[in-house]
């Protein structure tokens, strides 16, 4: 008689990724909950109703060949992030970097916006992430819109009218339509609680002679007017960090199987995709739509290697 052996412990890095697929998925799932599943043209006009100006910003050469240099870096690196999924062997190490991938894909898109409305590029990353909250709260789409003001409260904004906290979400269970907003509320929720445990660590790391905090001090924290509200772009952030420095592990060797890893990857691809779609249009909305021409000119990339950028260049009327 033989026996199969039994199946490997569930470790807390197999959990950690799955909180990470989940957050991803749902993201997906509320965007196809709110725009449908041919979801990209009804996304490009609503930005362009509310990002359209009466009159172009003129641009210094200089600013606009750094705008277009920002916009092949995002195509660059979305390539890159997506090439994986043609190569299903190579996923689950090349989540580690897919991750850091999607942030920067991501954040060198929305430098494009940010130098086209404000004529200036962020300093750093907290200073982008800065900008990021402000634009979730009057300028970015649903579910970009998505921020959490206080941790304890709890008090998210940016969500549906009709959303009802549930407690009660497992990384075993898979989110779907009807919960996708859970899981976006407990993204960006959680996130926020990480940023006020950190400023706790750095507080006490400045005072040797301290072991705990005072009761009210996190509280305090989490109504901090410096502590802008948190965005998905903070959970980005905190996902490329945790891949960097120290927690690759997560990415790589945890989750239950490939179709975790896959499924991550994938949510990461659309993430990003979507988030391009916003800024692409906001710069084509601002007037700038000859900038994305130029960039494209110039870019090794086309309809054909990232299908995804051609079918985004048809919205703003990219010419072959």
């Amino acid at each position: 008689m033989s026996f199969l052996p039994p199946p490997p412990p569930v470790t807390s890095d197999d959990w950690a990724l799955r909180h990470f697929r989940n957050y991803v998925s749902a993201f997906r799932l509320a965007v196809e909950g709110c725009y449908g599943t041919d979801w990209r043209l009804g996304l490009h006009e609503r930005v362009l109703t509310g990002w359209s100006t009466d009159a172009e910003r003129r641009m210094t050469a200089e600013k606009r060949a750094r705008a277009s240099q920002l916009m092949r870096a995002a195509w660059y690196t979305e390539y890159q992030l997506r090439w994986p999924l043609a190569a299903p062997e190579a996923i689950e190490f090349a989540n580690q970097w897919a991750v850091v991938q999607t942030y920067y894909a991501v954040s060198s898109a929305a430098q494009v916006a940010i130098l086209v409305v404000t004529d200036n590029e962020a300093k750093n990353h907290q200073s982008f992430l800065n900008q990021m909250s402000d634009w979730a709260a009057n300028r970015l789409p649903y579910p970009l819109s998505t921020r959490c003001v206080r941790y304890e409260s709890p008090e998210v904004r940016g969500l549906s009218p009709s959303f009802r906290r549930e407690k009660g979400l497992v990384a075993a269970a898979v989110p779907t339509h009807a919960n996708a907003e859970q899981y976006l509320f407990t993204a960006v929720r959680t996130t926020r609680e990480n940023q006020v445990d950190e400023r706790g660590k750095e507080w006490l790391a400045k005072r040797p002679g301290r072991v705990r905090l005072s009761p009210g001090y996190r509280a305090q924290q989490d109504s901090d007017p410096k502590l802008r509200p948190t965005t998905f772009f903070n959970f980005l952030w905190e996902m490329r960090r945790r891949a960097n420095y120290g927690g690759a592990d997560v990415f790589v060797a945890g989750g239950i199987g490939r179709a975790d890893h896959t499924a991550l990857l994938e949510g990461l691809a659309f993430l990003t995709d979507f988030t391009l779609t916003v800024f692409e249009s906001a710069v084509a909305a601002r007037g700038h739509s000859g900038l994305l021409q130029e960039a494209m000119d110039s870019c090794r990339l086309g309809a054909t290697t990232l299908p995804p950028l051609g079918e985004r260049a048809a919205l703003w009327g990219a010419k072959a």
